[in-house]
């Protein structure tokens, strides 16, 4: 399939009257802030061309789960970037209905879902990861709507358009840079947030060395120290080495049994899974914006970039049902328990789970503001019957060389005490992780003159936080692999991001810090949960400053959290 070079800065818009939509505010136009939006290599000029497949149909009343199609019967070809306009007062679960021009009996019912009362629904359609659904030129059957209420609703089909904006073949992580701060988002993997650093702290830079002891070390003008071997300053503070990493949305549910026993509960099937036991267990519903535990990656639904911000929407993977044929001898036992390698419940290139993570990535004031917000529509039966579990808000995971995890835990919150500062140095494995209550809604992981990155997330329940591997907290020698991460080993998934400059280039190596605000929340179908969160890269003092102002002018609340907590 032809795929196209997405420019990023500049874009020549052709608008198409009859499709009722604005192009150049869908791909990302104008914006106040003054910050810089770009990929890694320089922009091209395109126009992107818009085809109405449909226009407006008829109004349809539409009882409780009933099903209403329309027929489009139009070729997509290579296109596959989908606009629709409705008008609709109740929940639908629609499907794209499509087949294969080089063989019609090759058909894809690709599943979408519009809220009671969204206006418009955009989509790329799955043909752009390796196991997307719809990786050939296509002809699009029809598009059909299922009302998921118990009560009758009224639906207009307002506009059906396909355009041919393409996800970019090689610049999939896309920057924002403002004020000597850098983050970078990874279409590839759901949009998750996968670069944060400085490139400039003061006049400074900030480099990854080994120092003269043999450590990995991440620090301002950390070049100029004795005897350091610099390694880089383009230094990214985020852990990369695989999907379950970055700085994501993860959500659980307990359905389907229990972590001992799967029984098939609330219509799900869990999977056999080894991330938190060697013995394995029955994982849980996991929706994760990145990927899942083989590596595949997440459905990138949309994106925009403006001059100030960077959107994503993904349809996550569900966790612990990845599977890779190369596992067999590790699942071979289990599978001779149960009957067979099919009754482990995990599915060749991953399960992409019907749910939807966005976010939107804002540079201002110094720092980064992430908005997140979350929808499942899987139509999970008796959800309100569910055991609450803690959710993640978010999955956090800086480098393993900001080996210091800094809070307040103190009885004087937000006086500037110091006194109640809490530091726990190289923290124990993640399977022993440990929990506590920040009591200024911050936290921090630093390096040894109090440099790193904080999280500032108000109104969650506690903290848990833990490192990947204990005993390679510092030590060169036990902090390798970057070469053999799996972003890196795969060229679709490293593409433009920067490349390791050795085999201890932290963001790609196995250890690394791990963080998670959380929140006892139960999953409710349908219901959007949202909550946002602000970034920081700075002293501990700086962060801390930062945070204070936050506090004050409560800024960020995140009573959403209200729709979920348990």
């Amino acid at each position: 399939m032809k795929k196209k070079l997405l420019a990023w800065l500049t874009l020549g818009i052709m608008t198409v009257s009859a499709c009722g939509c604005d192009l150049s505010s869908l791909l990302g136009g104008g914006g106040s802030d003054s910050q810089t939006s770009s990929s890694s290599s320089s922009s091209l000029e395109e126009t992107v061309k818009v085809e109405q497949l449909l226009g407006v149909q008829a109004r349809k009343t539409i009882a409780a789960e009933e099903t209403v199609s329309y027929t489009v019967n139009k070729d997509l070809n290579d296109r596959n970037y989908m606009i629709l306009g409705f008008s609709t007062n109740v929940n639908l679960y629609g499907e794209f209905v499509y087949s294969d021009l080089a063989d019609a009996k090759k058909v894809v019912k690709e599943p979408f879902f519009v809220k009671a009362g969204d206006t418009e629904f955009k989509q790329f359609l799955d043909a752009y990861r390796p196991n997307g659904v719809g990786l050939f030129e296509k002809r699009l059957q029809e598009i059909t709507l299922k009302n998921l209420e118990e009560t009758a609703g009224e639906v207009i089909l307002k506009d059906v358009s396909v355009s041919d904006r393409q996800i970019p073949e090689f610049e999939r992580e896309i920057y924002l840079e403002k004020n000597g701060l850098k983050i970078g988002a990874d279409l590839m993997f759901g949009g998750t947030l996968t670069f944060v650093g400085r490139t400039d702290f003061q006049g400074q830079t900030v480099d990854e060395i080994i120092d003269k002891e043999g450590n990995i070390k991440y620090g301002v003008d950390a070049k100029s120290e004795e005897g350091a071997k610099h390694l880089s300053s383009e230094v990214n503070l985020v852990t990369i080495f695989d999907p379950g990493r970055q700085i994501q949305q993860s959500y659980y549910a307990e359905v389907g049994g229990t972590d001992d026993q799967k029984t098939g509960a609330n219509g799900y099937d869990r999977g056999w899974c080894y991330t938190d036991s060697a013995a394995g267990d029955w994982w849980s519903y996991n929706p994760v914006q990145a990927g899942d535990c083989a590596d595949n990656p997440a459905q990138l639904i949309d994106y925009e970039v403006t001059n100030g911000q960077i959107y994503v929407k993904a349809r996550p993977m569900d966790w612990g049902k990845g599977w890779q044929e190369n596992w067999a001898s590790e699942y071979e036992k289990k599978a001779k328990e149960l009957g067979g390698i099919e009754m482990l419940g995990l599915v060749k290139g991953g399960v992409t789970t019907k749910s939807y993570a966005e976010n939107w990535y804002t540079i201002k004031g110094g720092l980064l503001y992430v908005d997140n917000k979350f929808v499942d529509w899987n139509g999970f039966t008796d959800m309100d019957k569910i055991t609450p579990r803690l959710n993640e808000t978010p999955a956090f995971f800086p480098v393993h060389t900001l080996h210091t995890f800094v809070t307040y835990t103190g009885i004087s919150p937000w006086g500037g005490d110091t006194a109640g500062l809490y530091r726990h140095e190289n923290p124990e494995s993640r399977g022993n992780g440990q929990q506590l209550k920040p009591m200024e809604d911050w936290i921090a992981w630093v390096n040894e003159d109090d440099f790193g990155m904080g999280l500032y997330v108000p109104n969650v329940d506690r903290c848990t936080y833990s490192k990947i591997t204990q005993t390679a907290s510092k030590d060169a020698p036990y902090n390798q692999g970057a070469y053999n991460a799996p972003m890196v080993t795969n060229p679709q998934y490293l593409m433009n991001k920067p490349k390791p400059t050795s085999n201890y280039t932290a963001c790609y190596v196995r250890n690394a810090c791990y963080t998670a605000p959380v929140v006892m929340m139960t999953m409710k179908e349908y219901v959007t949960v949202q909550y946002q969160y602000a970034i920081a890269v700075d002293t501990l003092t700086g962060m801390r400053e930062k945070f204070y102002a936050l506090h004050e002018t409560e800024a960020i609340k995140n009573d959403s959290f209200g729709v979920w907590r348990s």
